[in-house]
């Protein structure tokens, strides 16, 4: 029995340790979330008044600029077979902000974090899953890539 509370006492100070050790404080850093949100608030009314944000520079606000000469460059080359950041050709007017979920970061390492976003259809159980990248660099939080959810679960 004695052993069996010294294990106990063990693990409980091994959690509690992992809890508040220092490298997992930017696990509850929300400026990536706000960054994701802040820019599919500004990204999907572009998509249905059919402007091409790509081409518009207030997106450096939000996506790493390597990442957006890129996708120009590409754009104009059209050779982007679906939308890079809603990974659809058919984004359409059922998706949109009223449906869009955005979920806690999930830490790669101190600077880059994964943050899940789901788009649901207003009617059916469909929905858009995405993981966007989001990497501090030069003291800010930008976008560096987004990958489809879809095929992967």
């Amino acid at each position: 029995m004695k052993i069996c509370k010294n294990y106990l006492s063990i693990a409980f100070i091994v959690f509690v340790v992992f809890l508040y050790s220092p490298q997992n404080a930017y696990c509850l850093d929300v400026s990536s979330k706000e960054v994701v949100r802040n820019f599919y608030k500004w990204y999907i009314p572009k998509i249905f008044d059919k402007k091409d944000a790509f081409f518009n520079d207030e997106i450096y606000k939000y996506v790493w600029a390597c990442t957006v000469e890129k996708l120009r460059l590409d754009r104009k080359r059209a050779t982007l077979g679906c939308d890079f950041f809603t990974a659809s050709q058919d984004f359409d007017d059922k998706h949109g902000l009223d449906t869009m979920m955005i979920y806690n970061p999930i830490p790669i390492n101190k600077n880059t974090s994964v943050v899940c976003v789901d788009f649901y259809k207003m009617f059916g159980n469909e929905s858009l899953s995405l993981a966007v990248f989001v990497e501090k660099k030069k003291g800010s939080f930008f976008i560096t890539k987004v990958e489809s959810l879809r095929d992967h679960y």
